[in-house]
């Protein structure tokens, strides 16, 4: 595999910290001065090893109905209810990093003086949640 070129994404995501960074300066970020706020806005280190642990399930998971699915007699109502167990598990990963969030950072965004960025960044990122 050849190393990503210096001006990539891939090399961007390489060097930066965390994916904020990546998003600000590839142009993606919410709002403006998403680079400042990656210094201090950290994913909790629990959350993250939980959400790691729980996201490495889920890929066996999800690989396990791949199975199912190369039997040509497989029956639907169990490949559904699979990726319902899927579906659940990684509501349970989102559900625990909005919960850090709010603890974390919107809790205390009147401290720091950016109550309205994360109002906004928050509401950008629940638009996806189902």
């Amino acid at each position: 595999m050849t190393p990503p070129t210096s001006g990539s994404r891939a090399a961007k995501a390489a060097q930066a910290p965390n994916a904020r960074e990546v998003a600000y300066e590839s142009g993606s970020g919410v709002a403006a001065g998403l680079a400042e706020h990656s210094a201090c806005l950290r994913l909790d280190s629990e959350v993250r090893a939980d959400s790691a642990r729980r996201l490495r399930s889920v890929r066996g998971h999800v690989e396990g109905v791949l199975r199912m699915l190369e039997d040509p007699n497989v029956y639907c109502v169990d490949v559904l209810k699979q990726v319902s167990a899927v579906q659940g598990a990684l509501r349970k990963v989102s559900d625990g990093v909005l919960r850090a969030h709010v603890r974390d950072h919107v809790a205390t965004a009147a401290a720091r003086g950016d109550t309205e960025h994360l109002v906004d960044e928050l509401m950008e990122a629940l638009k996806y949640k189902a």
